[in-house]
């Protein structure tokens, strides 16, 4: 027992409870499409790193276009897995602690939606022009 602090009957647990699980159910998608999408961009990140590590011990591999290349490779690497894995997996931590920790339901999942595409579309982007010597 806590000190000056009764338990909780088992009607207040059940509400406590009820309201997580009203809290989850609202953050659950925005937080799942940015788990997903910071998934693939460490799959992605990763094939690019592969690919420099590749470069480091076979610098004559795939020398045929500027895209593959150990600069726009390298750049690309980074920006995958700096924006892409890193940026989406700490929205999606952030998003569902501020839930939790505030006791409140997410209020404007399209918004969230709405940026998720954004930050994709941009990453996407951004790895196509380094890529194609665009810095």
């Amino acid at each position: 027992p806590h000190m000056g602090h009764p338990d909780p009957t088992p009607a207040e647990q059940a509400r406590a409870a009820a309201d997580r699980a009203a809290i989850d159910a609202s953050c659950r998608g925005p937080v799942l499409w940015f788990l997903v999408s910071a998934t693939a961009w460490l799959l992605l990140g990763s094939a690019f790193g592969v690919l420099v590590s590749l470069k480091f011990t076979y610098p004559d591999f795939l020398t045929n276009h500027l895209q593959t290349s150990f600069g726009p490779l390298r750049m690309a690497h980074l920006n995958v897995v700096a924006y892409g894995w890193m940026t989406m997996a700490a929205i999606a931590v952030g998003v569902w602690l501020m839930c939790r920790l505030a006791r409140a339901e997410l209020l404007h999942p399209r918004l969230l939606r709405a940026s998720y595409v954004v930050w994709n579309v941009g990453v996407l982007a951004g790895v196509y022009g380094v890529l194609h010597g665009h810095g």
